[in-house]
């Protein structure tokens, strides 16, 4: 014989979806973020998209420091040996570390690490997600 099975609670709350580790939520994430000034960034810091060009995002439209259309697939050739995402990681944290040949900048020392000392691992992944499309 069926036996009934129990009725769930209701409850009044959503559900709530799990959050997503997924890449393309990282490189949204990393859009918005490069397009966008944080509420954590450094007083007065100039942000990416105030010094570098993307072509086509209006927003990015600077060319105070290195183009950015196509870092994505540039990044992968810059070093020897290293993959783009670890290149573009270390540029965002150490600026001045590596300067790449043939790259010119306005002000030698512009992009400090003070602009982006208070970013976090996940905004930096996030970034450098966001980059790594730029091809």
């Amino acid at each position: 014989q069926p036996t009934a099975s129990p009725t769930p609670a209701r409850t009044t709350e959503p559900t709530k979806a799990p959050p997503s580790n997924g890449s393309g939520d990282l490189v949204a994430i990393g859009r918005e973020l490069y397009l966008n000034v944080p509420a954590n960034a450094a007083p007065q810091a100039l942000w990416c998209y105030q010094c570098h060009f993307i072509e086509g995002i209006p927003e990015a439209n600077a060319l105070i420091g290195p183009e950015h259309t196509r870092i994505g697939s540039d990044a992968a050739n810059r070093v020897t040996g290293m993959s783009a995402e670890d290149y573009l990681r270390e540029s965002i944290v150490d600026p001045e570390l590596r300067i790449a040949d043939g790259v010119e900048r306005a002000t030698p020392g512009l992009m400090t690490k003070a602009i982006v000392e208070k970013l976090t691992d996940e905004q930096i992944d996030a970034l450098v997600a966001f980059m790594l499309t730029l091809k």
